[in-house]
């Protein structure tokens, strides 16, 4: 096992993907951020995402047949549907099987029986309920950092020595704590708290015991940057590189998207996606991504 550091402060096996330890408050590295998009700046990006079909056609020289061909025999307005029936994770769990090899009348199926929690037979509602599982556990999970800030602009030395020891960090003194069981970074311009989106209204809680212990009004936690891990019950075949025009670099895949990059190994896709508030966009990352992911499953 080769253990790695990325740039966001996350330890990572370089072979599997798989983030051993989740530390989005890093005060060694600059501020946190989506992956470079130097790479993909050279060249013309992806259009904007539509929220009723959010594959989008490549843009970067000519696709290749076999995905347009894959991307034909999607019908729009089966698409709808499972959007309208199940929201994002319809719509995913839609395409994930459409390019798995199944009819669209029987992918429809199996996204109802899954919207209604009735598993049923078959392999194919039998596989959209797995896939289900896989969106529920990687949005649930999703690791978010939030950002907070004092009405009255910064904090001042005494404030922050109320909450107890400080510790010098590249960008100043900062008071580290623990509030309704998430991570709070406290600095002078800011406070920074991480947590797991099923956690959001712990965040809600620390906040306001914070602005008590403080004495001060703080602003509502903005959401910015999110970590999402997708375990998909397959292995990813590394022609998704060739399919979407990227190089592999070493065991993985890089793919930058409109707001999020995403890695991907054999077993396990780590996405890291910028929020700027909206929480929705970790379902829309998700549900972006696992069809891509489907489309190259491998059973090796």
């Amino acid at each position: 096992m080769r253990l790695v550091r990325t740039p966001e402060g996350f330890l990572v096996d370089e072979e599997t993907g798989e983030v051993l330890e989740d530390k989005p408050i890093d005060c060694e590295h600059p501020e946190y951020r989506v992956y470079s998009y130097e790479d993909a700046s050279r060249k013309e990006h992806y259009a904007p995402m539509e929220r009723w079909s959010l594959f989008e056609e490549l843009s970067i020289g000519d696709p290749p047949p076999q995905f347009l061909a894959l991307r034909r025999s999607i019908d729009r307005e089966s698409e709808a549907i499972a959007l309208r029936v199940g929201g994002y994770k319809g719509l995913a769990i839609y395409k994930c099987l459409r390019f798995m090899g199944c009819d669209k009348h029987t992918a429809l199926y199996a996204v109802k029986k899954l919207v209604g929690g009735v598993e049923g037979s078959g392999k194919w509602v039998s596989l959209a309920f797995r896939l289900g599982r896989v969106f529920d556990d990687a949005t649930s999970n999703a690791l978010i950092r939030w950002v907070s800030y004092c009405h009255r602009g910064s904090l001042s030395d005494r404030d922050l020595q109320r909450l107890g020891e400080l510790r010098r960090t590249k960008y100043g003194y900062a008071a580290f704590l623990e509030l309704e069981g998430v991570s709070i970074q406290v600095m002078r311009r800011k406070i920074d708290i991480s947590s797991r989106l099923y956690e959001s209204e712990k965040v809600l809680r620390a906040i306001q015991r914070l602005s008590q212990l403080l004495g001060v009004d703080l602003t509502l936690p903005r959401p910015m940057v999110a970590t999402i891990v997708i375990r998909p019950p397959f292995a990813v075949s590394l022609e998704l590189a060739k399919l979407m025009g990227t190089a592999i670099s070493s065991t993985r895949i890089k793919i930058a998207r409109k707001f999020y990059t995403m890695l991907v190994f054999r077993r396990v896709v780590n996405i890291y996606a910028k929020l700027d508030g909206n929480l929705e966009r970790i379902d829309e990352a998700v549900a972006d991504s696992l069809p891509l992911i489907c489309l190259c499953a491998s059973t090796q």
